[in-house]
C-alpha cells in the first residue's frame, strides 16, 4: 500500500509505485482513483522536498475534482490536511474552489465555495439518516416515496463523494453540514 510505505517513511519506494499505477488508473478513467493516487503522490514528494512536482500534482487533483464538485475524496485523505496541505498549495491559482479545500471545515460547510450545495431537503434526508431511520421511514416522515429518498441519497453520496449511507452522514459531520443527534 502507498500510503503505508509512504507512512513509514519509504518515500522513494511509494513514488515507484505510483509511478507504476497512475498510466493504468488514468487508461481505466477512474476519476475517484486517480484523485486519490495524486493526492498521495503531492503528500510523497513534498516528504521528499520536490516541491515543484508535489504543487503539480495538487494542481491536477484540484483541476479534476473542481468540475464535480469532489471534495469529500480530499477531506477522507489523511496524507494532506491542515498546515501541509496549505504549504504545498503556496502558488497555485487562487480558485473558491481552492479555498473552501484550505480553510477549516466549517468555510467549507459554510462558505461561498459550497461547490457540492445539499439542497434544504437532502440535508433533512441526512439527518434523518444520522437518527438511525430507513428508507421508508424517511419517506413516511417526509411525505414522499421511497424512490424519492433513493434519489435523495444518490445526490447526497455525489455531491459528498461517498460511497454509502453511513459514510455521507460522516462526511457531512466531519464538514459541520449535520450535527450528531442522540439516538432515541
Amino acid at each position: 500500500n502507498i500510503l503505508n510505505l509512504a507512512g513509514n517513511g519509504k518515500n522513494r519506494e511509494a513514488l515507484g509505485n505510483l509511478d507504476h499505477l497512475e498510466p493504468h488508473v488514468r487508461r481505466s478513467g477512474r476519476t475517484r482513483r486517480l484523485l486519490t493516487l495524486l493526492i498521495a503522490r503531492a503528500a510523497v514528494t513534498a516528504e521528499l522536498k520536490r516541491l515543484d512536482e508535489s504543487r503539480s500534482a495538487l494542481a491536477e487533483a484540484v483541476q479534476t475534482a473542481e468540475p464535480a464538485g469532489l471534495i469529500g475524496v480530499f477531506h477522507d485523505s489523511s496524507v494532506l490536511e491542515g498546515e501541509r496541505l496549505k504549504s504545498i498549495a503556496e502558488g497555485l491559482e487562487p480558485s473558491p474552489y481552492l479555498d473552501a479545500l484550505l480553510g477549516p471545515r466549517e468555510t467549507v460547510a459554510a462558505g461561498p465555495a459550497l461547490l457540492f450545495e445539499l439542497s434544504p431537503r437532502e440535508l433533512e434526508v441526512l439527518e434523518l439518516i444520522d437518527q438511525g431511520r430507513s428508507n421508508q421511514e424517511i419517506a413516511e416522515t417526509l411525505f414522499v416515496s421511497t424512490n424519492t429518498v433513493k434519489t435523495h441519497l444518490k445526490n447526497i453520496n455525489r455531491k459528498l463523494d461517498a460511497d454509502s449511507r453511513s459514510k455521507a452522514v460522516a462526511i457531512a459531520r466531519r464538514m459541520n453540514l449535520i450535527h450528531p443527534t442522540n439516538h432515541p
